[in-house]
């Protein structure tokens, strides 16, 4: 049966043209595309064509459908010819560059888009990032000092590792 397997909604440069969206079938049979729509959080609806193979991968290009993606919130749902509600896939921010992909029963964003093939998510893919911000300055007895906060974002979890003070210390002061 087909499934929503992988989006593109903010490809790097311009989206015009760039976006897609990638169906995959896990039935035992190709899946014919007559009669299924996507449908996006606008409500607009995109007749879907084509076939896609036993096991396999169809990419479709906004182009193709006249469907362009939000970058922000949006929400594919992919319905079957009856009308009925066979996948969906929702986002809040698309970052510029990264596909939205399946991996089990939950969607990742990835630096490695597989367009066409089935989806690689590897531990290796999520880059660890540092973030330092300066909180505000605190009044001491003996100078000014600042509250900073430092965190560590790895894959999808931000983890708060610790907050800290400094003081600044005058020429006189023992260091």
């Amino acid at each position: 049966m087909p499934f929503i397997s992988e989006v593109l909604p903010n490809p790097k440069g311009s989206d015009r043209g760039a976006e897609w969206i990638e169906l995959g079938n896990d039935g035992p049979a190709p899946a014919a595309l007559s009669g299924w729509t996507l449908k996006d959080a606008s409500g607009k609806v995109f007749q879907l064509r084509g076939e896609v193979s036993q096991d396999g991968f169809l990419v479709v290009s906004g182009t193709d459908l006249g469907l362009s993606l939000n970058n922000g919130e949006e929400t594919l749902t992919l319905l079957d010819p009856a009308g009925s509600v066979r996948d969906v896939v929702s986002w809040t921010a698309a970052p510029e560059g990264e596909s939205f992909v399946r991996s089990g029963t939950a969607f990742l964003w990835t630096a490695r888009p597989t367009p066409g093939e089935a989806n690689r998510v590897e531990s290796t893919m999520f880059e660890d990032r540092i973030a330092l911000k300066e909180e505000g300055l605190l009044a001491s007895s003996g100078g000014m000092g600042a509250a900073l906060g430092l965190s560590l974002i790895a894959g999808l979890a931000a983890v708060f590792l610790a907050q800290y003070f400094f003081r600044h210390l005058n020429d006189n002061e023992a260091r």
